[in-house]
């Protein structure tokens, strides 16, 4: 084995090494809905064992390179130029590793949590995967690989593939020093062990600017073998990235989630309109060569729903992937492309919610995979929301997840409709900002305002209510610690005051035991560096099944009913 061979086998290590470090992010999370279980304590202390044990794999890791970069006996074509840069480099990295630290197994498992993502921190994963990605990118120029035939769309059908490419279009700066044509470049090369020919990306704000005030962000990444012309096309979700302005960004995603899609209302800030164009002009982009060229269509969450809108509106794609989508709606369809279908076939689709892909758009070839208690699930309680092309959902076996999307089966018709007549009041307060700051200022009033309604009314029986109704709800879910009190009503008007007082201490009560870990929990399964660890061959030391196909979409299976117990009591 050559000098280039032993490298690249350290540098598979590594990179696993920096995957399994957030598998156990995925596999505390697993913990959290079960907590107060015997048996998790013994694995909490599995978990601890297993990332000091990585932390200490990854510096032996970094040392062999060490080691072998600095041997001059095995002989190698890699000139000193390219090795020397990336030996600084691990000399630097080994002299800042952290010291390995245990966890705290004393505390609530949510600051378990916080312990072990503190301690991924520590390890600078980030600066890891770039290194594995140039040292392996500088070993391709050193020593050219064998050519290998490439089978046109092997690596759409190689999840692992799809998953890396949306978390870098996502989270670019967890590469530092990769751009996107050599992420891509590597990437391909590593799971198929073709060498591309070339690489281009067109970055969706750069080739349409408009489409910036809008939030809609993403890329396409091109990529040309012999004759072979393939295009990925990711349309980015409302990802969280740390960096600066996400609030901004993170705002303008939830802004068309709300508004386009839960409310069906107009928006002059539809991502969907410049969605089509960027599918449009990559297409137009891959025809240049004049050979035979395929665009596959990728996305997760918002990106998953313009993907499935923009395939069933165009239909640019030679399939699509998505991931834990949230759903078309079907009344901004018919708004953006009113002639899209019949006037029968429109309304069928709205009494139904249901595509038949089979008979309305047989070509469509979109797969979704998800988890099958995601919270988007909530989307799909709306009237006209759909799923498009075939739906596969994965979960664990044996295994209590409370969170469920049955708001019906907590609230009644008028409360829920109470609900969304407060986001629609929302939405009218935040088409009133302009900067970052009014938006953050429209917030902080219309949280004021809501609380305001909500205490003036607190001894009204519909107040009491929806209060008991939305405590039980959180409680089910696993977002409570402590199962909350029934709130009480009295129709004496002389002790409405007092219990005015008694409610919203009630309320206060149970602010203090919100479930941190549970949120965590809901939003690491959701997104992409949760998410694959379900849908991939990455198990992260879980077992997954698939526990459901379908393939026409239908909204997600709800059959949790409502306690027997009351939530009113009245006191006379």
């Amino acid at each position: 084995m050559n000098l280039g061979d032993q490298l690249r086998q350290q540098t598979t290590t590594l990179w696993a090494l920096c995957e399994n470090f957030e598998g156990l992010v995925f596999k505390l999370g697993t913990l959290i809905p079960n907590a107060q279980a015997s048996e998790t304590n013994r694995e909490l202390m599995v978990i601890n064992d297993q990332q000091q044990s990585l932390a200490k794999r990854i510096r032996a890791t970094l040392t062999h390179l060490r080691f072998l970069l600095t041997s001059h006996t095995l002989g190698t074509k890699i000139p000193d130029s390219l090795t020397h840069p990336f030996l600084q480099e691990i000399k630097t990295a080994l002299a800042n590793r952290p010291a390995i630290q245990s966890f705290d197994l004393d505390v609530p498992i949510d600051d378990v949590l916080t312990q072990l993502e503190t301690n991924i921190t520590a390890q600078h994963l980030a600066g890891l995967r770039s290194l594995v990605i140039r040292l392996e990118m500088a070993l391709l120029a050193g020593q050219p690989p064998e050519t290998k035939p490439y089978t046109a769309g092997s690596l759409y059908h190689d999840r692992q593939f799809l998953v890396n490419l949306m978390q870098y279009d996502a989270y670019p700066h967890d590469y530092p020093q990769v751009d996107a044509p050599t992420f891509l470049t590597w990437l391909a090369y590593r799971r198929t062990g073709v060498l591309i020919d070339s690489a281009v990306v067109y970055n969706l704000r750069t080739e349409i600017s408009e489409a910036a005030p809008t939030g809609l962000s993403g890329g396409a990444y091109c990529l040309k073998v012999g004759e072979q012309v393939e295009g990925y096309l990711v349309y980015r979700g409302a990802e969280r990235t740390g960096q600066a302005g996400e609030w901004a960004e993170t705002a303008l995603d939830w802004q068309y989630m709300l508004k386009s899609i839960l409310l069906a209302q107009d928006n002059r800030e539809d991502q969907l309109p410049y969605a089509r164009r960027f599918a449009q002009y990559t297409l137009a982009q891959l025809k240049q060569d004049n050979v035979p060229a395929a665009l596959y269509g990728v996305g997760h969450s918002l990106g998953g729903q313009l993907v499935q809108a923009v395939q069933l509106l165009d239909h640019p794609f030679t399939a699509g992937l998505t991931i834990n989508t949230v759903p078309v709606q079907l009344r901004q369809l018919r708004h953006a492309a009113p002639k899209r279908f019949s006037t029968q076939e429109w309304h069928a689709l709205a009494q139904t919610n249901a595509l038949q892909s089979e008979t309305t758009m047989p070509e469509m070839h979109i797969t979704n995979l998800r988890f099958n208690r995601d919270f988007t699930d909530l989307f799909y309680q709306v009237p006209g929301t759909i799923c498009v092309g075939r739906t596969i959902s994965y979960s664990i076996p044996d295994w209590h997840y409370p969170f469920t999307a049955n708001l019906k089966a907590f609230f009644t018709e008028t409360e829920l409709q109470s609900l969304l007549d407060i986001l629609r009041y929302g939405m009218v307060r935040f088409d009133r900002a302009s900067t970052q700051t009014q938006l953050i200022n429209q917030v902080v009033a219309l949280v004021i305002d809501t609380l305001i309604t909500f205490y003036r009314t607190a001894s009204t029986k519909a107040t009491i209510t929806l209060f008991n109704h939305l405590n039980r709800y959180l409680y089910h879910c696993g977002f409570l610690t402590e199962k909350p009190e029934s709130m009480h009503y009295s129709s004496r008007k002389h002790r409405a005051l007092r219990q005015l007082l008694t409610n919203v201490m009630l309320q206060r009560h149970y602010l203090k035991h919100l479930n941190k870990g549970m949120f965590a929990a809901v939003i690491n399964f959701h997104i992409v560096n949760g998410v694959k660890f379900m849908i991939t061959d990455e198990r992260a030391g879980v077992p997954i099944v698939e526990v459901g196909r379908q393939d026409a979409p239908v909204a997600a299976v709800l059959d949790e009913v409502l306690p027997d117990d009351p939530l009113i009591e009245v006191a006379d």
